[in-house]
């Protein structure tokens, strides 16, 4: 088999992946709907432990780490769900204040400060922290982390997407991160 024949069937499996994801996302998009209509959280931190058990029984420990940003991907997508419903927790609108939304609006630099929780079992650590905004449309400026505070100046540019990607970032860290 030479180089193209490869490549062939790694595009191949590229354009199966982007059909499961969207059916994912698709999927996603429904448990958010009735999490809306039930009151429920996005975030469930033992559903996501369970998936990722679930895998390595199978004994994957290899795409772990890709199971883990699908899930983080599809829970910014039921954020964007709940935003596009009106539906922010007063913790969202207590961590995105006026002054964080109006920076937000005009593109800018935004200064967080988030709790961080090492063990996973009551919200981000801080590697999930950086992979939430490392995967969003916003730079990091700055960061230092001091024991379980994790700050940040991101910035945000002045553009449809990022301003969306931030809200809904600021949205996810709010639910994820302790308060």
């Amino acid at each position: 088999m030479d180089l193209t024949e490869v490549r062939k069937e790694i595009n191949a499996i590229d354009a199966e992946l982007r059909q499961l994801l969207g059916r994912r996302l698709e999927c996603s998009g429904q448990v958010a709907r009735v999490k809306l209509e039930t009151g429920d959280k996005v975030y469930k931190p033992l559903r996501e432990k369970e998936i990722r058990e679930e895998f390595l029984a199978e004994g994957d420990r290899y795409g772990l780490s890709e199971v883990k940003n699908i899930v983080m991907n599809s829970r910014k997508y039921q954020y964007g769900i709940f935003l596009d419903e009106g539906k922010q927790s007063e913790a969202f609108n207590i961590f995105f204040d006026d002054e964080k939304k109006s920076i937000c609006e005009q593109g800018g630099s935004i200064r967080i400060s988030v709790r961080v929780d090492e063990t996973g079992e009551r919200g981000l650590c801080a590697g999930d922290v950086l992979l939430a905004v490392a995967d969003s449309e916003v730079d990091i400026i700055s960061m230092e982390q001091k024991k379980d505070i994790l700050s940040m100046e991101i910035y945000v540019e002045n553009t449809d997407m990022a301003k969306r990607d931030a809200y809904i970032l600021f949205y996810m860290l709010s639910e994820e991160t302790i308060s």
